[in-house]
């Protein structure tokens, strides 16, 4: 992976999504942890990371080709 075209991948994300995607996957956090941070439920952070997830590898493969 490309660090610039993770940078500016990342930085399309919707906030929540992206704040949310580096808690639990750049920092390590729980599941838990995140949907304190954050002030969400815990199902609705798993939904918004797996959402991100999902948006992050569309995009990205977007900028690769």
């Amino acid at each position: 992976m490309k660090p610039a075209v993770i940078d500016k991948v990342m930085e399309e994300l919707p906030e929540t999504q992206r704040l949310a995607l580096m808690l639990r996957d750049a920092d390590g956090l729980a599941y838990e942890t995140v949907a304190e941070m954050l002030g969400l439920t815990l199902a609705n952070t798993k939904v918004t990371i797996h959402r991100a997830r999902l948006r992050f590898r569309a995009a990205y493969n977007a900028e690769e080709k």
